[in-house]
């Protein structure tokens, strides 16, 4: 949807390419209950590395799935559903108390830690601060993967004979590159997100309050954009600053 417009530079395919894999996604919802923009305001947030920034801030105060701990806030926004669309998608925030809070909490998030706070929310009068969101991401892959354990893959002793046959004179195929790129944007009426990943493959030669809680997301936050019914989680964003 033109959110990507490309993802592999010149530098990236060359002659001793044999084999390019590229997945994407588009993702646009709105919210099943939007902000109202009346009630944006501008406001001051801190970013990670402490820097003050001016950012419009939406507000919204209603029932919303709700859970804290010592270290952090977590509440849920449901997307709007289509009247023939059987999956459910939501908006997980999750606010460090704070901003020093940012990494400890990070390092937490795994899928099935994720999960189980969203299976312990219970409904809260919440009282959402949450700026307006545009955000592009892209990275080189390599090096997390080969961290992860994925070494084997990206270097001579790769076996893809699977697809490319070692046969006489002709080599082997191994993976070069896995490059990422990414785009959020989250506004009063809704989000929309896009992700493209590519693997080039080359021969082997080369707080509470009375009335409810505040969470006043001015500072670092997470978000977790998932299909509800499976759990499946679609995007996952560190959002250091709104912009």
């Amino acid at each position: 949807e033109g959110k990507i417009p490309f993802l592999l530079g010149s530098d990236d395919v060359s002659e001793s390419t044999k084999l390019v894999l590229l997945a994407a996604s588009h993702f646009k919802k709105a919210w099943a209950s939007a902000f109202q923009k009346e009630e944006v305001e501008i406001a001051p947030f801190v970013t990670a590395a402490g820097d003050r920034v001016d950012v419009e801030l939406m507000r919204k105060n209603e029932m919303l799935p709700f859970l804290q701990t010592p270290e952090m806030m977590i509440c849920e926004l449901d997307y709007a559903k289509g009247e023939k669309e059987d999956a459910v998608y939501s908006c997980a925030i999750i606010l460090p108390k704070i901003k020093e809070m940012f990494p400890l909490v990070g390092d937490s998030l795994t899928n099935a830690q994720i999960k189980k706070w969203l299976d312990n929310t219970t409904l809260e009068q919440v009282e959402l601060f949450l700026p307006k969101i545009s955000l592009e991401y892209q990275s080189s892959l390599k090096e997390a993967l080969e961290n992860m354990g994925m070494q084997r893959a990206f270097s001579k002793e790769a076996d893809f004979s699977g697809i490319a046959p070692e046969t006489g004179s002709t080599l082997g195929l191994m993976i070069d590159k896995v490059l990422h790129r990414a785009f959020l944007q989250i506004d009063e009426n809704g989000t929309e997100a896009a992700a493209a990943a590519a693997a080039t493959m080359i021969m082997k030669a080369g707080a509470p309050t009375k009335n409810g809680v505040i969470m006043r997301c001015d500072h670092p936050f997470f978000i977790v954009i998932r299909e509800k019914k499976t759990g499946l989680f679609l995007f996952f964003a560190r959002v250091e600053t709104p912009s």
